[in-house]
């Protein structure tokens, strides 16, 4: 299972597994509708949000076990709530692959290896732009606009909204809990929530899974630590998550966010796989006004000569030429 998988998953897992078994919930759910309204008053009051963030990822993947591959990015994001759009940088500055050999490829950061992978939502529409040429820019390339809610969007690989990593993994937090909390008295439901000091814990068990969330009524009520372990009847996927929050103009926003997975197959260690991926942010600017130059196609990575093809109307043209132009 990859983490491109993972969006809402442990309140998807835990939901449904109550008809396969008997169970009973504990602690008080009062702790749960804290959680729920402490955590939406925090993100509610972030505005506006922009900055930049270094992202590491490392890992083996199931397709060759034996290759390791460690991939460097730089990303710059933009969001506005009041707008309703976001837009985000995402480029590539280094990469390295280790064989099964011991043999090292790489392409280090300040070479010049650099992608770009940038997306925007804007007046409800999605745009899409790639340049995997960007440092000599030799060749026009294109950039694609649809509709948002056809937007195929995923946090795991070049996308990086910066709303998800204040999420549990895409849903909201208060929405995660008030799910809970509906289905708390249900008598197949096992949880179990406590508090200790300033983190309120819910764990959570079914046949397949097992999860622990821990939320910090300090910081937000965000998650800071999530465990996930997923028992199948081939592997067992194990993942770990957590989060450190940076306080400005009194919101709670997030400061370094990492992620493992780990799959163990049953009889095949040699298939066995992992990953990692850590974020740490840098540069955030809170509930400052953003010009609106800040989601434009320019601001996206386009250049003149590039290609816009719009798939709502079918109409494409050269960005920068004439609107006489324009075809479709």
């Amino acid at each position: 299972m990859k983490l491109s998988t993972m969006t809402g998953i442990l309140t998807a897992v835990t939901l449904l597994g109550l008809t396969q078994v008997m169970a009973e919930t504990t602690g008080d759910v009062e702790l749960l509708n804290l959680v729920a309204n402490g955590y939406k008053s925090n993100f509610e009051r972030i505005r506006t949000l922009s900055g930049a963030a270094t992202i590491t990822t490392i890992g083996n993947y199931q397709d060759d076990p034996t290759v390791t591959v460690e991939l460097g990015a730089d990303v710059a994001f933009a969001y506005d709530c009041d707008r309703g759009a976001k837009r985000w940088n995402y480029v590539y500055v280094s990469a390295k692959v280790t064989t099964g050999d011991g043999k090292t490829t790489e392409r280090p950061r300040g070479s010049d290896y650099q992608n770009l992978v940038s997306a925007m939502f804007k007046d409800g529409a999605f745009y899409r732009y790639n340049d995997y040429d960007l440092k000599r820019h030799e060749n026009p390339q294109q950039a694609q606009i649809r509709h948002a809610e056809n937007a195929n969007v995923s946090n795991f690989s070049e996308d990086f909204d910066p709303v998800f990593f204040h999420s549990n993994r895409g849903l909201g937090v208060d929405e995660d809990i008030r799910l809970y909390v509906t289905h708390w008295d249900d008598p197949e439901l096992n949880a179990a929530v406590r508090r200790e000091g300033d983190i309120v814990i819910l764990e959570t068990n079914t046949p397949q899974s097992k999860a622990i969330c821990k939320y910090d009524l300090a910081k937000g009520c965000n998650l800071v630590e999530m465990e996930l372990n997923l028992f199948e009847s081939e592997a067992q996927v194990d993942l770990k998550f957590s989060w450190e929050w940076r306080e400005a103009e009194g919101v709670f926003t997030v400061a370094r966010y990492t992620e493992l997975e780990e799959t163990r197959y049953v009889g095949n260690p040699a298939a066995n796989t992992a990953q990692t991926r850590e974020v740490v942010f840098h540069d955030v600017k809170v509930n400052e006004p953003l010009p609106e130059s800040e989601f434009t196609l320019a601001a996206l990575g386009v250049k003149p000569g590039d290609r816009i093809v719009d798939n709502r109307t079918g109409v494409s043209y050269v960005y920068g030429a004439p609107d006489s132009e324009k075809e479709g």
